[in-house]
């Protein structure tokens, strides 16, 4: 099964990922905050990082790096909005993210 870490302290999209994969081959993790969701990377399997642009403790950008330097055949996913659009175009450019979602995120 694939392991996917989603990362948000917004507690509305957390429940949005969960609903939308319960009945997935994805193993769901979560955490609200990167110092939480480097605990799950170093003591789970992760397949998949995916994390909003802002986190309480530190950026996205930030805490993806930290994921890639960790874990780098890992692909990491970067969450926000397109107000965003040159870090997040620099994060992808720079390789600490592989992939761009928009949030809000819609059914």
């Amino acid at each position: 099964m694939t392991t996917l870490l989603f990362v948000d302290n917004n507690e509305a999209d957390l429940q949005f990922v969960a609903d939308a994969i319960h009945d997935s081959a994805y193993t769901l993790l979560t955490a609200k905050t990167a110092a939480d969701a480097v605990i799950l990377l170093q003591s789970k399997k992760i397949d998949v990082v995916a994390s909003t642009f802002e986190l309480p403790d530190m950026s996205g950008i930030e805490f993806l790096s930290m994921a890639q330097e960790q874990l780098p055949n890992t692909a990491r996913m970067l969450l926000g909005s397109y107000d965003n659009a040159h870090d997040i175009l620099q994060a992808i450019n720079d390789g600490v993210a592989s992939h761009f979602c928009a949030k809000p995120y819609e059914e």
